[in-house]
């Protein structure tokens, strides 16, 4: 059967690059119980000895007559039949066998069989696998009696045959991964980090530490702000590894949590926007030093609408790198595997670089190792197919990522990264060069988001976050814990965001409320000119500073408004000077509000100042008879002088 087999070889070579019609029905899966495979060879070169580690099904039961068939079939032409071949619809007709006695094969220390399989190039070769030519190729693995065709159990997968010594155009492909871990921050302010969110970092860490070609990053600064805010070991040496790891990438801009910019673009918040982007970059420049920030490139994570992407370019965006879940409602001109612009003229000069999205599908659903290697395979298939077609080899843009860009737990998408042999990796974060003549990609003028019901939600919270942080000292922590919170109530990333925004809300009414004014109902001048003055109370244990504003339509005030820094925990006196040049009762107000934005921090006060009328008489009236007193003494004094002088002697008669 071998030789007959080996004399077919050379006519399916020809035929190898045709698009396949040769094929027959596969066999209804459900009937035929799958081989687990769980090693195989993926990159086959001239010289190449393959191990296959697979163990039998649970209800497979070999016996001394099964044996194993390792069955090589036909080339694949393009990623349509490529499609029908892995969703086992057809199968590819086989072009060589390695068939071995299953009693024969090796077994490893935990049951599973190892089989090592020679491949060979040559035609004539007996003793080897045979795969001639470059590209993609079907492998079948099946267990079955022997003399019998129909296999107790078989699994298929997929080998790429490559040769580095032929020269061919090169095409770019980036491996994309994203650290963006469920948020650490709760709604009432504490962090709360969960051992799945250190093993995701723990992951991403391990990954990028040991994959040495570039690789297109995205991290939350969410996360790592969490993580510099902990005083637990394991994170502290998270953060440290983290920062180590970095400064050797370079990765894009995000905001401090995961934003929809259509959504703030639907609803008129486009400063808002631009603000939580901002406190992304500085979260990131803060907390990690010295760690590349590619602010012009953001990876789009939600359906983008025009007014979405034209926002973007607002905020500086350069390159787009588009998530499946971003690629909703998009049309473009070529495959999304090609580099693109944005359609329209405020956007020309905007990259658009597409994560395949059938390929992060494949990677993360099936069993490992075969969905890695469908994947890479599949992405293969795109990339001649894209040649096929005649796009140039430098305007292909391949993308190998989840659907999230996450890294699963059970490695497939680390696993599929480091079989890309052929492809030059690629970090497209880095700016990519379009023009006027690079295709563009349409995206919808609307998306579904719900935003409208969170407007009014967002626009209070920021007001009163701009006013309360205008009462802190700049080193006050509580600010960027305030401001943390705000993007998270802004962000999607979070099932309930309201609770963020209700929470924040309360933080901040609590601190204007440590301020209390202790001051009488009235107040007497003990003339027409005097002083105004209340006592302001901070019970906090921070410094905060207030506007006090004094106005009186009967009394001039001496620096009415003026800004007050209250210490922690103690009580200052304001003193405002006061005059008036009548008599009376006169109502004061005083406003005790946050130095911006005018937010009430105290409720309003009414003073009344009483001016008494008669302690102004009463002093002219002493005056006077003190001026009485003194003629009469001067009077007196006057006398007894003249009387003393005209003085006369008495006779002694």
């Amino acid at each position: 059967m071998r030789a007959s087999v080996r004399l077919g070889i050379a006519l399916s070579a020809v035929l190898a690059t045709i698009p396949l019609h040769s094929v027959k029905a596969a066999t209804p899966q459900t009937l035929i119980p799958e081989v687990v495979l769980q090693e195989q060879p993926f990159v086959i070169t001239p010289t190449t000895r393959g191990r296959f580690i697979f163990r039998a099904p649970d209800n497979v039961s070999p016996t001394r007559t099964t044996v194993v068939d390792i069955r090589v079939h036909r080339r694949i032409a393009s990623r349509d039949s490529f499609q029908s071949i892995a969703n086992q619809d057809v199968e590819a007709a086989v072009v060589d066998t390695f068939t071995v006695d299953l009693s024969r094969v090796s077994r490893t220390t935990a049951g599973s069989y190892s089989i090592t399989v020679p491949f060979s190039s040559r035609v004539n070769s007996i003793r080897s696998l045979t795969i001639p030519f470059d590209g993609v190729y079907p492998i079948s693995i099946q267990l079955r009696n022997a003399g019998e065709e129909l296999p107790l159990a078989r699994v298929l997968t997929f080998v790429h045959k490559y040769d580095s010594s032929v020269k061919t155009d090169p095409v770019q492909v980036s491996v994309a991964i994203r650290l963006a871990p469920v948020p650490a921050l709760q709604p009432n302010g504490t962090i709360a980090i969960t051992s799945k969110i250190r093993e995701d970092t723990q992951r991403f860490i391990r990954f990028a530490g040991s994959y040495f070609a570039p690789l297109t990053v995205s991290v939350q600064p969410e996360l790592v702000a969490a993580l510099a805010s902990s005083t637990d070991p394991q994170d502290i040496e998270l953060l440290n590894q983290l920062s180590t790891l970095l400064r050797s990438r370079t990765i894009a801009t995000t905001a401090f949590a995961t934003l929809d910019p259509s959504l703030f673009a639907a609803i008129g918040k486009s400063d808002e926007f631009i603000d939580q982007i901002r406190f992304g970059e500085a979260t990131l420049n803060r907390i990690l030093p010295g760690v590349p920030l590619q602010r012009g490139t953001w990876w789009a994570t939600h359906p983008l609408s025009s007014a979405g992407v034209n926002l973007l370019r607002r905020a500086g965006i350069v390159s787009l790198l588009l998530s499946p879940a971003a690629q909703r409602g998009t049309s473009s001109q070529v495959p999304l595997g090609v580099l693109a612009r944005p359609d329209g003229s405020t956007t020309e000069f905007m990259s658009v670089v597409s994560v395949d999205a059938g390929v992060a599908q494949t990677v993360t659903s099936g069993a490992e190792p075969p969905a890695s290697y469908r994947a890479v395979a599949e992405l293969l298939m795109e990339r001649d197919d894209l040649l096929a077609r005649g796009v140039l080899a430098s305007q292909i843009r391949l993308v190998l990522s989840t659907p999230t860009g996450a890294l699963d737990a059970n490695g497939s998408l680390e696993r599929a990264a480091r079989q890309l042999a052929g492809l030059v990796a690629t970090d497209f974060s880095a700016p990519q060069l379009v023009t006027a003549e690079t295709p563009s990609i349409n995206f919808p003028q609307n998306t579904r988001h719900g935003g409208e019901t969170r407007a009014a939600g967002m626009a209070v919270a920021r007001a009163e976050l701009t006013a309360t942080i205008s009462m802190t000292d700049e080193a006050d922590p509580r600010r960027l814990l305030w401001q943390s919170q705000l993007s998270l109530g802004e962000s999607s990333a979070v099932s309930e965001p309201n609770e963020y925004v209700a929470g924040l809300r309360e933080q901040l009414a609590s601190t204007r409320s440590a301020v209390t004014v202790t001051t009488p109902g009235s107040i007497t001048l003990s003339g027409r000119q005097g002083a105004i003055r209340i006592q302001l109370r901070n019970d906090s244990a921070q410094p905060l500073t207030v506007k006090v504003r004094m106005a009186s339509a009967k009394l001039d005030l001496t620096k009415p408004v003026r800004l007050v820094t209250l210490a922690a925990g103690s009580t200052t006196e304001v003193e405002v000077a006061a005059g008036t040049r009548t008599n009376g009762r006169f109502p004061i107000s005083v406003r005790v509000t946050t130095p911006q934005g005018d937010l009430e921090v105290v409720p309003y006060i009414t003073i009344t100042a009483k001016v008494n009328a008669i302690a102004g008489f009463g002093q002219l009236l002493s005056i006077s008879l003190l001026l009485i007193i003194l003629a009469w003494w001067w009077s007196h004094w006057r006398r007894s002088r003249l009387q003393a002088a005209t003085a006369t002697t008495v006779s002694d008669q």
